[in-house]
This record gives C-alpha cells, sequence and structure tokens, in this order.
C-alpha cells in the first residue's frame, strides 16, 4: 500500500483526467456554438434588458 502510494500515478489515471478535460472543453464549445445559433436567430435580449434582469435577481447596485 505505502509503496503504491510513493510510485508515480498510473498512466491511466492521466489519461483518465485528460478525457474529463477534454470534455468539459468540448461541452464548453458545444455551449457557445448554441449560444452564438440563438443570437443568431435573434432569440436574445438587448443588454441593457439582461443587466437590469441580472441586477434585480441578485441584488447588484447600479454602476456610479
Amino acid at each position: 500500500m505505502v509503496r503504491s502510494l510513493k510510485s508515480p500515478p498510473h498512466p491511466q489515471v492521466n489519461t483518465y483526467e485528460q478525457l474529463l478535460e477534454r470534455i468539459d472543453y468540448l461541452e464548453a464549445i458545444i455551449g457557445i456554438r448554441k449560444g452564438l445559433e440563438s443570437f443568431d436567430r435573434g432569440e436574445g435580449i438587448p443588454v441593457d434588458r439582461a443587466m437590469i434582469a441580472l441586477q434585480q435577481q441578485f441584488n447588484i447596485p447600479q454602476s456610479l
């Protein structure tokens, strides 16, 4: 047990972590693409309305 803790990590662990990182990266890209497609379809809201909604939802004071 102690030897296994002192030995370097197994290559499978690094590979698994790399796969998880790639999945996260690809999911982010997919989300960004979906958002851009939604924007292209005109489904977004103007930034001033979005900011007001966020300020109200999270009790953010307006900028000076």
